[in-house]
């Protein structure tokens, strides 16, 4: 039998091996992998080769960037509806409360991490294409029912919901696929598809006042679904899974066939210590996302300014993401991810002492450096970790889930944190009331411990001979 190159871009048939074949790989591969190298191996009936690159490969990651850029584009955009709403019922136009306007935003992100419980094992079952196709349907019937709602609970319907599950349908279809096609180059790859999101969060919400100024508002909603509509049209055609891949591990070996079980895929130690380190990291480095206009505009810098500053931190987040998954994928994922995840809560505890505009745009684009890239690091180390790719979607909807916890209570304890600093700030020394002093430990000092705890799950389960895991 003539084997292919792992160089051609194969998808191969997932075989059953035979008793024999299995254990010549294992002995052929024993003291490469001891030695900390990952041996360049063609495809047998024991290894399903991973392209790692190839046209195919990377038109799957463009479409991930087109589909990062509508949906979580214009869900990092939500500041701009937010305050549309609260203009409408400042002036009458409605009798909607400021909690109300608000629930419609968090839903948006509690539905995206929670739903991944669901959504993440049907992308293993189905694979990438359909969902994607479903997505699609979702986005484009949320745009047109937005554009003819009315009341606060069409859009609690239409953009709270809709939408939301439109974007877990996306993003754990697209993590899922893009994990297929890549190996050594995954966390770039993810880190390239994920800027997508930063790259939206920039243009989405100048494309959005300039509608909301010189167009009806519910020919924004529309405008915005037809604007969407051939990029979604791009994501159906090339986004797609690769078969076979259930069986093998994030490497494209053979697993053993005790590792082929939903409850040990989601039971391993290494597996339950990251979620628990991921949890600290994302109670605390999503807070300052909230934060920074209403910091800015406590020390006298205009509305549109302090706007601006989360256009200039997804602007630093664009290179963030591409950064961390090319760093990651040299020098280990879990080491990197550990150092931004430290980085980060530097910045956030820094961010005390920035006081004057030109400090806080210094502060805007490290902090999107820094923190763009651990959410796609995140996935990229849960599929390091993965022992059948079979259940990569199992294991990052798990992790996700366990992580919307977060975005349901760090509202209460950022409120509760400002109320007990709402006094004389005393790190500043001008003795200002800012309210933030409190908020800003607990962000910085929980990423920071999440980080060391990251560090520790590769300390603990990582390759002792390989550094870079």
């Amino acid at each position: 039998m003539q084997l292919l190159s792992r160089n051609q871009d194969p998808v191969f048939a997932d075989i059953t091996p035979s008793p024999q074949g299995k254990e010549a790989v294992k002995d052929n591969t024993t003291i490469e992998e001891e030695n900390g190298k990952d041996p360049e191996r063609t495809p047998t009936d024991d290894y399903m080769g991973i392209p790692d690159g190839g046209s195919r490969a990377w038109v799957v990651v463009l479409a991930g960037f087109l589909n990062f850029c509508t949906g979580f584009g214009i869900l990092n955009s939500w500041g701009t509806f937010q305050d549309h709403y609260e203009n409408i019922a400042r002036i009458g136009g409605t009798t909607w409360t400021s909690a109300r306007i608000t629930w419609i935003g968090n839903l948006q992100t509690g539905i995206l991490f929670s739903s991944g419980i669901v959504i993440g094992p049907a992308s293993d079952r189905w694979g990438a294409r359909p969902l994607i196709i479903f997505g699609s349907i979702l986005v484009f019937a949320s745009c047109m029912g937005a554009g003819s709602s009315s009341h606060w609970w069409h859009f609690l319907l239409t953009q709270g919901i809709m939408f939301s599950i439109r974007n877990a349908l996306m993003f754990y279809a697209t993590i899922g696929a893009i994990a297929e096609w890549f190996d050594k180059r995954r966390g770039v790859a993810l880190g390239m598809a994920a800027s997508g999101s930063s790259v939206g969060g920039i243009f989405w919400p100048s494309i959005l006042n300039a509608l909301f100024h010189h167009t009806r508002p519910r020919w924004v909603y529309r405008a915005m679904g037809l604007i969407c509509l051939p990029f979604l049209l791009l994501s159906c055609v090339f986004i797609k899974g690769r078969k076979g891949l259930a069986g093998h591990d994030t490497h494209g070996r053979l697993t053993d066939p005790s590792c082929r079980n939903p409850r040990k895929a989601i039971f391993r130690s290494d597996f339950i210590v990251f979620i628990m380190s991921e949890f600290l990291v994302y109670l605390g480095f999503l807070i300052p996302f909230g934060f920074i206009p209403a910091y800015a505009t406590s020390h006298g810098v205009g509305a549109v300014q302090a706007n601006g500053l989360l256009s200039i931190c997804y602007g630093g987040s664009v290179f963030g993401r591409v950064l961390a998954g090319k760093f990651g994928d040299r020098f280990g994922r879990f080491n990197i991810l550990s150092l931004i995840c430290f980085l980060t809560g530097m910045m956030t505890l820094l961010w005390i002492k920035m006081t004057t505009f030109p400090t806080m745009v210094a502060f805007s684009i490290l902090f999107g450096l820094f923190s763009g890239g651990i959410m796609p690091l995140s996935s990229t180390c849960v599929a390091q970790i993965t022992p059948d790719m079979g259940y990569l979607g199992l294991r990052i909807g798990f992790m996700m889930a366990v992580l919307s916890i977060t975005t349901f209570i760090s509202t209460p304890i950022s409120t509760h944190l400002r109320k007990v600093s709402s006094g004389p700030d005393p790190i500043e020394a001008s003795g200002k009331p800012s309210g933030f002093t409190a908020l800003f430990l607990f962000s910085g000092i929980t990423t920071i411990l999440g980080g060391v705890c990251i560090l520790f799950t590769r300390l603990k389960w990582g390759s002792k001979e390989n550094f870079a895991f």
